[in-house]
């Protein structure tokens, strides 16, 4: 037998299978239906484009670094910046402004430095790689635009020829 006494509370039955699991998972139905932007997967959604919007924010903080550094002209990484053996070496251009922005006050990517594990940092000399190509063909497809948007336009060019006998072009 299930049951000793038969349920006769049926006024109070709300109260009495308030704990219980389908209880909970119809009220939890009920309030999906009367306001589906509180639902989990809607929370998961909006969870996801913050995630989103902060990597972005940290990927904008690196990409300035390598900008800078192709803007200047000077090399992205030092002798020995990939290798643990080398700690005291110079660890390059890139990663050194790169903590020079943490410090300095640029607290997302600060956080992003301190709290996120080594492989995921946005530093490595294959993401280095691949913001400056991103950031020539930005601007290369800036002048392509200018010349086509112009009436006219000139193109400088100079010719050398190095010390083993090459010619070279330069645009």
């Amino acid at each position: 037998v299930l049951v000793r006494t038969p349920f006769r509370r049926w006024t109070k039955v709300s109260d009495v299978c308030s704990g219980h699991d389908a209880q909970v998972a119809f009220d939890a139905f009920k309030q999906n239906v009367a306001k589906p932007e509180e639902s989990v997967a809607s929370r998961l959604d909006e969870h996801r484009a913050q995630q989103v919007k902060k990597n972005r924010e940290i990927i904008k903080s690196v990409a300035k670094c390598v900008y800078i550094c192709g803007k200047q002209g000077i090399a992205l990484r030092g002798h020995r910046d990939d290798s643990t053996a080398y700690a005291n070496a110079n660890p390059g251009n890139f990663l050194e402004l790169l903590r020079f922005r943490a410090e300095s006050g640029d607290a997302t990517l600060q956080a992003h430095l301190s709290s996120t594990a080594g492989n995921a940092t946005y530093s490595s000399k294959t993401i280095q790689n691949e913001l400056a190509v991103i950031i020539g063909d930005q601007i290369r497809q800036n002048i392509v635009a200018g010349v086509k948007k112009a009436k006219f336009y000139s193109i400088l060019s100079d010719e050398v020829t190095d010390v083993s006998g090459h010619e070279q072009l330069s645009l």
